[in-house]
């Protein structure tokens, strides 16, 4: 950052037997929109964190994409185990056939609710009302609850 241009500034250097050239490229709109990147990001884990209740987002594949801080508080996974878990991981074996449906039924009509148990990592059921939403995230189709 050059502060009395007020500007990005990028360098290339390149050196030769004789000579040394010099380039300067202003990459001020680049920074600019990196930080406007940067800024939407916190507002938007403000956001989910911010809500009452659990958040989830999971592509077609089951792969979690984002959860909010109550998911893991909820169930006692870390964020590294939700990571690496399916969805179904947190449903009792008694609902899953329930559930599976449910996440099929976004993926054909774009919505569902259901009230469920959910269970958490010390093997608890806690009474549950849940919904899905289908979306679209780098071209996959995801399950937003």
């Amino acid at each position: 950052y050059v502060e009395p241009l007020n500007k990005w500034l990028e360098n290339h250097v390149y050196a030769s037997k004789d000579e040394l050239s010099i380039f300067f490229r202003d990459i001020t709109e680049k920074k600019l929109a990196e930080q406007r990147i940067m800024e939407e990001k916190q507002l938007s884990e403000s956001i989910i964190n911010s809500l009452p209740g659990i958040f989830y987002f999971f592509d077609d594949n089951g792969k979690y994409i984002r959860w909010n801080k109550n998911l893991e508080t909820v169930t006692g996974y870390s964020t590294e185990e939700i990571a690496a878990i399916h969805p179904l991981t947190f449903v009792p074996e008694e609902e899953k056939e329930l559930i599976s449906k449910n996440i099929a039924a976004v993926f054909t009509r774009g919505s569902t609710e259901v009230e469920s148990l959910l269970l958490t990592k010390d093997g608890r059921k806690i009474p549950y009302y849940l919904n899905g939403y289908a979306g679209n995230f780098n071209g996959k189709q995801c399950l937003l609850g």
